[in-house]
């Protein structure tokens, strides 16, 4: 224990003694109660909202002094062993094509992964496992693949997930189908996955524009402003149901876009699939292009953005009011290396961070100087005069000096 505090304490000295406030315009109380070495923040809306640079210009203060920090992102975590096994009995049934799959060992698996040279389909899929090869359990009887291409729009889903399993075969029904051939391979995953910690930040009802020539909706939703993540948001559509791909865009200016993903949104009598993932976004505009086809249009009613947590977490050696000042463009990334010395396992406890204020101590950056010329712009001009009477006097006399040099007997 002496050891652990030993070691906060120097952390504690790496604090900067030369923060500036009047620099940073927003700031926000936190508030902490318990006397633990580490404290931790949830960073909300707000803040992300203020700091114009994605979290850049941050700082953590007590009496006047910067303090380090770290920031980290709640992000799930994830694993995906894939094997190829040996395929045998591919042939056609009463169903469709199936085949069998050999891992040759027992080992874990709970998705199956097709490859075709099929497009345009959806095709019901039936998985089943056994130890022997001949008798078999159902493992998945409902799972869909699906093709959709059209130009240079596609998209597919060729994956179906199952229980966890540990034998040896798999034998995969695709239904419908009636060329083996049609299959082409097919891939056995072990995934696994823990799901992150999420927060919904903002709801935005969408601008919706119809193109009928193109037979697509576009839905755009304005955040309000720029520097919100968001990596996923969910639909609320109107009644119906519906399946149908989307194009997802971001924009700064929702004039310029930039294509970001694609995805299917749907809902029939088996399932639902109105959340759309795509690569984090800190853009003001996010636009969905709908193709309809010949279907009519859908009502669009509600977009939830919503991003994975991120947490501050900064040394803390007594309890008692810290701050969080933000808002300053000028502000770069800070460099500590508290992760690097915090010792292992060291005590956190949770900061009440308070509402936003205005920093008493802000002086906005004074405006660059004007050149001399654009301060004095009257000076300039009674120069420019004089010089072009200056310049017509001395044309004047060389042109009378010409003259009468010129003249018959001069």
């Amino acid at each position: 224990m002496t050891k652990l505090v030993l070691s906060l304490l120097a952390v504690a000295a790496l604090a900067r003694a030369d923060f500036d406030a009047s620099h940073w315009r927003r700031r926000k109380p936190v508030r902490l109660d318990a006397n633990v070495p580490l404290a931790t923040l949830r960073i909300d809306a707000g803040v992300l909202r203020g700091s114009p640079n994605q979290l850049d210009d941050v700082r953590v203060v007590r009496d006047g002094v910067e303090l380090p920090y770290l920031l980290q992102t709640l992000y799930g975590h994830r694993e995906d062993r894939e094997f190829q096994p040996a395929i045998s009995n591919q042939s056609v049934t009463s169903d469709g094509v199936q085949a069998t799959l050999d891992l040759g060992v027992h080992a874990q698996h709970n998705r199956l992964r097709i490859a075709t040279r099929r497009v345009n389909f959806k095709q019901r899929v039936r998985v089943e496992t056994s130890d022997d090869g001949e008798h078999w359990a159902v493992a998945r009887e409902d799972g869909f693949v699906f093709d959709f291409s059209e130009g240079d729009r596609h998209a597919a889903v060729l994956t179906v997930e199952y229980p966890l399993s540990t034998r040896q075969y798999v034998r995969v029904t695709v239904f419908g189908w009636t060329n083996p051939a049609d299959l082409t391979s097919a891939f056995l995953t072990y995934h696994s996955e823990t799901a992150g910690v999420r927060d919904v930040l903002t709801a935005v009802t969408p601008a919706v524009t119809e193109d009928a020539k193109e037979q697509t909706s576009s839905w755009t939703a304005d955040i309000g402003y720029a520097g919100l993540p968001h990596d996923q948001v969910q639909l609320d559509i109107g009644p119906g149901l519906f399946y149908r791909t989307v194009e997802i865009e971001s924009s700064r200016d929702a004039k310029s876009w930039l294509y970001v993903g694609q995805a299917t949104i749907a809902r029939t009598a088996d399932h639902e699939s109105l959340i759309l993932s795509f690569p984090e976004q800190w853009e003001r505009y996010l636009r969905l292009r709908v193709h309809n086809g010949d279907s009519a249009p859908l009502i669009s009613r509600r977009f939830s953005f919503s991003a994975y947590r991120r947490l501050l977490k900064f040394p803390a050696s007594t309890p008692g009011q810290y701050w969080i000042y933000y808002a300053n463009p000028s502000a770069k990334r800070p460099s500590y290396d508290l992760a690097q010395v915090m010792p292992a396992g060291t005590q956190v406890a949770d900061a009440a961070l308070g509402g936003e204020e205005e920093n008493p101590a802000y002086r906005p950056p004074a405006e660059p100087q004007k050149p001399w010329t654009d301060r004095h712009p009257n000076v300039l001009y009674a120069v420019l005069g004089i010089a072009v009477l200056v310049m017509g006097f001395v044309a004047v006399r060389f042109l009378m000096e010409v003259r009468t040099t010129g003249a018959p007997g001069g």
